[in-house]
């Protein structure tokens, strides 16, 4: 599995003592009983929550991963000595907690019952390793009709100033009107973790389309939603290096995913071609317009 791109903000909180601080009551006291949930040392702090979490000042190495107002992350530094290798331990005691992990790239993931957050740990170069915890979005929780919908498609035909109102905690900022259509733009989570950047295009004050784009729709799930929230699609029109699908119903939903350039084939070998006929998209970088997206300046 590819590592999380790495978007948001990092802000360094604390930075770790000597290695004598990680004996085993302090390493269990960074992980929760359920799986992928921080524990005590965070006290009742929780991903996705405004408030900064108040920390001991002098155990571990700490950064908040966070989008503005809202912490999404949080990755916990530790240092190997040879006197004092807490790493292998730690990874122990989190299979013991939680289960048997699954890959990841460069390490190892859990990932919570609820969908809503997951954990990776991989050892690093200093040597030591590093155990990230960071938010996840339900699938019916990331696309839906209601406000609670990570993608406001609720918000096509209000008011911009509604939907404005509604995002304040990831505040969004006017494009600029020279370069672009009148529209907003903020980020925000995808359904599995990653990157996802999101634009409304307004018109008269009210708004005419909602864009996402997502870098990665790892194990197609955008895609997943989709076709559960709206049916089938109709056949993908195919073009030189991206495959459009369309959903024809109110308000307009188009896909657009991009496949890149044809390989350069070997000598004497004809160029090859796309699938003209696919039946889903890749996980490459896929666009999601839902209404309209209005032409560029």
């Amino acid at each position: 599995m590819r590592a999380r791109a790495m978007w948001i903000a990092v802000v360094v909180v604390l930075v770790g003592r000597s290695v004598a601080a990680y004996a085993s009551p302090s390493l269990s006291s960074l992980y929760g009983s359920e799986r992928a949930s921080l524990g005590s040392f965070f006290g009742n702090f929780k991903l996705g929550q405004t408030v900064e979490p108040t920390l001991p000042t002098d155990t571990f190495g700490v950064e908040l991963e966070t989008n503005n107002a809202r912490v999404d992350g949080v990755v916990i530094s530790i240092s190997d000595t040879a006197s004092a290798p807490p790493c292998r331990q730690l990874r122990t005691q989190l299979e013991k907690a939680w289960g048997t992990p699954a890959d990841h790239w460069g390490g190892v993931i859990w990932q919570a019952r609820s969908r809503d957050r997951a954990a990776t740990f991989e050892m690093t170069s200093a040597p030591g390793c590093r155990l990230h915890f960071y938010r996840l979005v339900p699938p019916n929780q990331w696309l839906n009709t209601s406000k609670q919908s990570s993608v406001p498609i609720w918000a096509i035909g209000t008011s911009i100033a509604d939907l404005k109102a509604a995002l304040t905690t990831v505040r969004p900022a006017e494009r600029d009107p020279a370069f672009y259509p009148p529209s907003i733009d903020w980020e925000d989570v995808s359904i599995n973790g990653d990157h996802a950047k999101l634009t409304a295009y307004y018109k008269h004050g009210k708004v005419i389309g909602i864009e996402c784009e997502l870098d990665y729709d790892l194990d197609l799930q955008a895609w997943k939603r989709l076709n559960a929230l709206f049916g089938t699609p109709g056949p993908a029109v195919v073009q030189t290096d991206n495959q459009q699908w369309r959903w024809r119903r109110a308000p307009g939903i188009v896909l657009d995913n991009w496949v890149g350039d044809l390989p350069t084939p070997a000598p004497g070998q004809p160029l090859g071609t796309q699938d003209m006929h696919p039946t889903e998209p890749n996980s490459n970088h896929t666009r999601i317009v839902f209404g309209v997206k209005p032409p560029y300046p």
